[in-house]
């Protein structure tokens, strides 16, 4: 199985890169996908069943905008409730084999400023990471015998660089993981061994820490352009 996310920058339709991004969404080939920051003009239609955010009015979003998007080859359930119905969305997957549980967010960056615009730098994102970790423990509790994905746009590098984040912010993801016995695996310093060029990946997929061994690969990619983001897909076996 392969997993992967990816934020697109916002997209709108009609814009000349959307062309791009849907080659490099089928090149990827993953068999789900969570996509943020995306819009519907980038959808898998044909191929996937969807579910998204609710508007979130952090950015003043358009109709067909959506914080985080979830596109399975298989079928999934209603969106089951989270944190931030705007900045996370949550469902089951129907694999054949295994169900799963698959979460998709945007943890926000240091500039947002919060709903009354009053937020110092960073609050935001703290304040996200300790209301999604209730989600994430209550999952794993609920769903015992679900594989979980938790993945998206997290804001934060974790590969030992000073990129981007803090680390108050990379300590209480850390702790938010480790309480639901999750682990990211997407922590690789992908610039270092040549898979990235100069910025560091900070959209991230974890799973069950018991899952971790059955992730065979992982391949990260740069946007090229089509994005101020770069993109990772892991394969589950």
């Amino acid at each position: 199985m392969r997993i992967a996310t990816w934020n697109l920058q916002r997209p709108k339709a009609g814009h000349p890169k959307n062309a791009g991004r849907l080659a490099k969404i089928a090149e990827v080939d993953a068999d789900i996908w969570i996509l943020t920051e995306t819009d519907e003009s980038v959808g898998l239609n044909e191929t996937h069943y969807s579910a998204s955010t609710e508007l979130s009015p952090r950015k003043k979003p358009r109709p067909t905008e959506a914080c985080a998007t979830i596109w399975s080859r298989w079928p999934t359930s209603d969106p089951i409730p989270t944190y931030d119905r705007g900045e996370a969305v949550c469902v089951e997957v129907m694999h054949p084999e295994r169900k799963l549980i698959v979460y998709g967010c945007i943890i926000p960056w240091d500039g947002y400023r919060g709903p009354d615009g009053n937020s110092p730098k960073w609050h935001e994102h703290y304040r996200f990471i300790q209301g999604y970790a209730q989600d994430w423990l209550r999952l794993t509790q609920e769903y015992p015998d679900h594989e979980i994905v938790i993945g998206g746009d997290f804001n934060q590098n974790r590969d030992g660089v000073p990129y981007y984040g803090t680390e108050t912010g990379r300590q209480l993801l850390t702790d938010a993981l480790n309480a639901a016995r999750l682990a990211c695996v997407t922590e690789e310093n992908f610039v270092k061994i040549g898979k990235l060029q100069k910025k560091h990946l900070i959209d991230h997929i974890c799973v069950r820490k018991s899952s971790v061994n059955r992730v065979t690969a992982v391949e990260p990619w740069d946007p090229n352009g089509l994005s101020d983001h770069r993109g990772v897909c892991i394969e589950l076996v």
